[in-house]
């Protein structure tokens, strides 16, 4: 066996023996208190949104672990709750690190993706565990056409509740057609929903039947906040996750050196 395949093998068994060594592609709202969510691709790789898969096993892996009861801090009685220094310092260690990963990965694809490029099952299982697992930051899709996200409902709780009572009375806000005054009320509810880092939810009684009669109508969320992985609560949230990013950016490397290596080695061969 020559020196190149030598090589090759040895990287290879390196690449395949280290515990935890996970590849890139398997590990791998600015407004208030999004500030102490960790940022998702830190925790479980780059999004991408073509790759419906990972997703999708994330959603199965979350239905058939029990994760409801195992994805938080269950010290903690207030489910939208989101001060995850809080919940850090007091960490219930009977929560399964792997189910608030895969909650990770959902909420990544919730979030960074065009509303309607993704089945519907995905949006109605992410409703289903928001509030019981730990929420991570990822940068909103942004939609070309539609207006920005009206984020003062975030002070104003009590103009939620007005254009909640307008959608929900058909009088006001019939299923067809809709008209533009009871779009701008959705996109009211739809901010406060996704985009408020406290929120009662009270107001948005309804409002998983409202999101599907207006499924077509969006705002755009623009954040300033950059992708930092060095951050505290990124470094936080892989200690209390289990998630090995030193391992795992070796790993990549080692994988690369392989590729090269294979590729000086098909060319010695010709």
């Amino acid at each position: 066996m020559n020196t190149i395949v030598k090589n090759i093998v040895l990287l290879l068994v390196v690449v395949t023996a280290v515990p935890g060594i996970v590849l890139a592609d398997e590990h791998d709202h600015d407004h208030g208190g999004t500030d102490d969510w960790p940022d998702c691709e830190c925790i479980v790789a780059d999004l991408d949104c073509e790759d419906e898969t990972r997703v999708q096993s994330a959603v199965r892996y979350l239905n058939e672990h029990d994760c409801k009861d195992y994805c938080m801090d269950h010290d903690h009685d207030d489910d939208h709750d989101h001060d995850h220094s809080r919940l850090l310092e007091s960490h219930d260690h009977d929560m399964k690190p792997e189910c608030a990963r895969q909650f990770m990965v959902l909420d990544m694809y919730h979030a960074g993706c065009v509303a309607g490029g993704l089945p519907e099952y995905i949006g109605t299982a992410f409703h289903e565990y928001d509030g019981v697992c730990y929420r991570c930051f990822h940068p909103s899709a942004i939609i070309p056409g539609e207006p920005d996200c009206p984020m003062e409902v975030c002070d104003d709780p009590g103009a939620v509740t007005t254009a909640n009572e307008k959608l929900n009375n058909e009088t006001v806000c019939p299923d067809d057609p809709i008209n533009d005054d009871c779009k701008e009320d959705f996109r009211r509810l739809l901010t406060y929903h996704d985009f408020c880092p406290s929120r009662d939810d009270v107001r948005l009684i309804g409002y998983h039947t409202l999101e599907q009669r207006y499924e077509g109508v969006h705002c755009n969320y623009q954040s300033n906040r950059t992708k930092n992985c060095e951050a505290q609560v990124n470094k936080d949230f892989v200690e209390l996750l289990g998630v090995d990013n030193s391992v795992s950016r070796y790993a990549t490397s080692m994988l690369w050196v392989t590729v090269v290596l294979l590729g000086k080695y098909t060319a010695f061969l010709t």
